[in-house]
């Protein structure tokens, strides 16, 4: 990659920042209950939540050097196929779903072990629902809702930027495939 490769991969990297910054802002103006997490940007650097304003350097660089690298290891160009980030949102979600079930599961686990055995779990995949502790008769329903959760968390952040960087490496590739064409036959003058 030379100087010039490097500079249209940090605006590419800059331009996806800014609009991850203010895509909770938009989402909010458009409708507040599909709205994502503000970043909560303040002066006060103990009040900062750095996930979410490192989440996208990790990735967007994460994914634009995974794809290089599994279309050379597989040698393939399975990666640059619009399968790649279809399964990366996939697998993304997947993986934030069983993060959820393993981490309020062990939080159920840890209230029945204090002696309430009729805590239940429940991972409720719908749009309209609240993480609550909810009585049902004799149960005591801990419902997690994940869009709710995965809306308000930096992982998806992190899901953004890496389409953002699966789509800068498209890009690139295609931008230097020009530029390599245009050196191999000059336009006349």
């Amino acid at each position: 990659m030379n100087s010039r490769d490097s500079i249209k991969l940090i605006f590419l990297f800059a331009l996806t920042y800014f609009i991850l910054f203010f895509l909770p802002a938009l989402t909010n103006f458009i409708s507040p209950e599909i709205a994502l997490h503000e970043w909560g940007f303040t002066l006060n650097p103990s009040m900062l939540d750095y996930t979410f304003f490192l989440m996208p350097f990790i990735g967007f660089f994460f994914i634009y050097f995974l794809v290089d690298w599994a279309n050379e290891f597989f040698e393939s160009n399975s990666a640059s196929t619009i399968y790649f980030p279809l399964l990366f949102v996939v697998f993304s979600f997947l993986a934030f779903f069983v993060q959820l079930i393993v981490y309020y599961g062990n939080i159920v686990a840890l209230g029945v072990a204090q002696g309430n055995p009729n805590l239940i779990l429940d991972v409720s995949l719908g749009f309209a629902c609240q993480s609550a502790v909810l009585p049902v008769g004799d149960l005591q329903v801990y419902t997690v809702c994940f869009w709710n959760t995965l809306r308000a968390d930096a992982f998806l952040v992190f899901v953004f930027s890496g389409l953002a960087g699966w789509i800068s490496n498209k890009v690139m590739k295609k931008v230097s495939e020009d530029s390599l064409k245009e050196k191999r036959n000059p336009k006349p003058v």
